[in-house]
């Protein structure tokens, strides 16, 4: 990378201070959106005991109890892939055009439910999760390994609106090759700001650390173009970058 993570944080944070109230629903979005994507790994049981006295009725009343569950679950990942993955690349859109420290990002963050946009995007992060997902299935480090070869997902889908979103996938996966440990330690760099935020009941998190790290990591991907990780565009932003493009 061209920039140290004090820089990065440093302009982080100035843009963050030009553009407040934005950068605070940009976060926000992106908060749910990696709750839901944290959310994939958990898991509740319920367990329960039939004894002689118990009759048909409970019974019934367990498989019910079951079938709203599943029912409530379906209900989440439709809101999630159709909803909230849209908001997350428009979020994340935001957060790139920001650093331009001009009006034009107004209108971004809804720019995922765009008709050339919509589709594309829901299926590539729908993957994205999945495969983050399966990952994490056999061991813990190997899910870590699989976000940090996703990191620039979403960035990469605003900023290369002419990609599939196998190609998407495979870009982030070679652009983050080498740099995975230096993504860690960008993230584990705001560990304070966490343990804070658990004193303030989130709110810390909302009205600063969510639009701050987001700007960071948005930062992040910039300066790795600029320095060529990107194979399709070695010499920085093109024509057909979001870097260059204003929001429709």
């Amino acid at each position: 990378m061209l920039s140290t993570r004090a820089q990065l944080k440093t302009e982080a944070k100035g843009i963050i201070k030009n553009h407040y109230w934005p950068a605070v629903g940009a976060g926000i979005v992106l908060l749910l959106s990696a709750g839901t994507g944290a959310a994939n790994g958990r898991s509740s049981r319920v367990t329960y005991h039939f004894e002689d006295g118990d009759t048909l009725r409970q019974l019934v009343s367990t498989t019910n109890g079951y079938f709203i569950a599943c029912v409530l679950v379906i209900i989440a990942l439709v809101i999630v892939v159709f909803v909230l993955h849209p908001l997350e690349y428009g979020a994340s859109a935001w957060f790139l055009r920001a650093m331009e420290n001009n009006d034009s990002e107004k209108g971004m963050i809804t720019s995922g439910f765009h008709q050339d946009n919509y589709m594309r995007t829901v299926e590539t992060l729908f993957f994205r999760n999945l495969f983050i997902f399966l990952w994490g299935l056999l061991l813990v480090i190997p899910g870590i390994v699989k976000h940090y070869e996703y990191y620039f997902v979403p960035y990469l889908l605003a900023d290369h609106p002419e990609m599939s979103g196998k190609e998407v996938l495979a870009l982030s996966k070679e652009m983050t090759m080498g740099h995975k440990m230096d993504l860690f330690v960008l993230d584990l760099s705001f560990i304070l700001w966490y343990i804070l935020n658990s004193f303030t009941l989130g709110l810390t998190n909302i009205f600063f650390v969510a639009p701050y790290v987001c700007e960071t990591q948005a930062l992040c991907y910039a300066d790795l173009v600029a320095s060529g990780a990107d194979p399709t565009r070695p010499d920085g932003a093109d024509s057909n970058s979001i870097f260059n493009t204003t929001a429709n």
